[in-house]
Formats: structure tokens, C-alpha cells, sequence
């Protein structure tokens, strides 16, 4: 019944299209933010770090815009390939971008951040440059992180196996061995890692990419996606990160400047595009 409903539904979105879907989230963003107010708070709070100097209205506004951004992305991954096939993409690369080539030779591993419709993001990428893999949490029910889980094979890009009798930072290393792909979304919280700041302000950050680069190397490319109307988008490749290894310095001195290296990243990006970001995330673990 369950995957019946969704498939129905993702029909029903299929028919309307990129405009629908759009006006769809116009609406659903209203009832979350205005009505439920779902984390209008934490939302305002978050996005006032990043810009200190607005006011709640002016935050409110670019949050509203968040949450529609985020349920147009829900949406329209529901969906599903049908409805991709549709969307015009264009990338945008650096004036010194490494070149497709030099991708497929080495492996790479994408840096991104949840901003954006991230789940066209990693079709467009697996489809016209190399097939994308990445972790991702559970959902919680059983039936909808496998039908998640199906829908983005579907897509084309693989999710690795957090369950595996293979650690994921084991498959991650074998799949950079094999000149892959890897995408990493560094921009939430994580309970085990390192206090650095963001925007200003300490926050739990994830260092697993430096520690994976410092074992296996090749390219940091960071990229993130850009909506320009309904069903059309830019993804943005920018130049190479590249994390260098201080030999005065131990492991994890290294690990924690070039993971501060990508926290100064990510607030790039973030302000390259603060509309289209998933603000809702209690990145400061703020008290709301």
C-alpha cells in the first residue's frame, strides 16, 4: 500500500511538472512556515548568525524561501527520473576546472553542501560526468529508507551501505581506488566531531573528509546547484581545494586546519545562494 501511494503520488507530480511542483511548494511552504511555523525560530536564529547585521523580517523572509526550496526538492524527487530527464542543467565551471578526464583517472570527492535541489544535483552529476556514491543517514521507517533508497538507484547514483560488513570508510577509500566518486555533505553538525567555528560561532563539525583525503588522495571539487526557474538549474563546479599536509604538524593538527580550511568553504557557498539553503538544520545547537 505504502509504495503504491508513493508511486501514485510521484505520478500525480510527473503530470504537473516543474510549475506545478513549484506552486505545489509554494503553498506547503506557507502552511510550514507561517501556519505550523515548523522551526520558524531556529530558522530566523540560524540565519542571523550568518548575517548579523539583519533583521527577523529580513531573515524570515530568505527562511520561507528556504523551506519552499526544501519541499520543491522533496517533491520533485518524489517524482523521480521521468520528471529529471525534463530539467535543463548547465555547469558552470571554474576557469581551472581539472577537466573531465582527470575525474574519471583519479576519482574525486565532491564537497557539498545541502542547498539547493541536492538530489538533481547528484543525478545531473552521475549522468554527464561520473556516477556519484555517497553515505546518507537513516530515516527512520524501515519502508521508506529502502523505498529512498530505491528511488535513487533508479536515479543512477548509489548510496553506500552504512549496514555493510564493510566499514563505509573502507568502501569509500576502495571507490576512490577505483578512480569514483564520492559526495560529501559537510555542512551539518556531527555529535563526534571537532569545535570550529562558522560563521562566527563553534559548532561540531565533520572531519571525516580530511582524514579519508590524508589516506588517499585526489581531487576536492566543490559543487553546489542553483535554481534558475522551475525545472531549469546551474551547477557550479569551483576551483580544486586542495589540503596540504604540514609535516611539522601531527595528524590531527593537520585534520583540524584543513577541516577549518572547509568550514571557510562552506560559508562561501552558503552565501553564494542563502535562499536555496537548508537553514532548518540545528547546525549551533541552538536553544529554541
Amino acid at each position: 500500500m505504502f509504495l503504491f501511494f508513493m508511486n501514485a503520488f510521484g505520478y500525480f507530480l510527473y503530470l504537473i511538472g516543474f510549475r506545478g511542483i513549484d506552486i505545489l511548494s509554494q503553498g506547503l511552504a506557507f502552511i510550514l512556515f507561517y501556519i505550523v511555523q515548523y522551526r520558524k525560530k531556529l530558522i530566523i536564529q540560524n540565519i542571523q548568525i550568518a548575517f548579523p547585521q539583519m533583521t527577523t523580517q529580513q531573515a524570515s523572509k530568505i527562511g520561507f524561501q528556504s523551506i519552499k526550496s526544501f519541499c520543491r526538492t522533496m517533491l520533485e524527487f518524489c517524482a523521480g527520473e521521468k520528471l529529471y530527464r525534463k530539467a535543463k542543467v548547465e555547469f558552470i565551471f571554474s576557469e581551472n576546472f581539472i577537466g573531465v578526464d582527470k575525474i574519471k583517472l583519479s576519482g574525486v570527492y565532491w564537497l557539498s553542501i545541502h542547498m539547493g535541489n541536492w538530489e538533481v544535483l547528484s543525478y545531473s552529476v552521475s549522468k554527464n560526468i561520473s556516477r556519484a556514491q555517497g553515505i546518507t543517514k537513516k530515516l527512520g521507517n524501515k519502508l521508506f529508507t529502502q523505498w529512498v533508497f530505491n528511488q535513487r538507484s533508479k536515479l543512477g547514483y548509489k548510496v553506500i551501505d552504512r549496514d555493510s560488513s564493510k566499514p563505509a570508510y573502507v568502501q569509500i577509500l576502495e571507490i576512490i581506488e577505483q578512480h569514483g566518486a564520492v559526495g560529501f555533505a559537510v555542512d551539518q553538525k556531527r555529535p563526534k566531531g571537532e569545535w570550529l567555528p562558522l560563521f562566527g560561532k563553534m559548532t561540531k563539525t565533520n572531519n571525516s573528509l580530511p582524514r579519508l583525503y590524508f589516506k588517499k588522495n585526489a581531487p576536492i571539487l566543490p559543487i553546489y546547484i542553483k535554481l534558475i526557474r522551475p525545472g531549469e538549474y546551474e551547477i557550479h563546479i569551483l576551483d580544486e581545494l586542495k589540503l596540504d599536509y604540514d609535516d611539522h604538524l601531527t595528524l590531527a593538527e593537520n585534520v583540524t586546519k584543513s577541516t577549518l580550511q572547509i568550514n571557510q568553504l562552506t560559508e562561501k557557498m552558503i552565501l553564494a545562494n542563502p535562499s536555496e539553503y537548508l537553514w532548518s538544520h540545528n547546525r549551533w545547537d541552538l536553544k529554541i
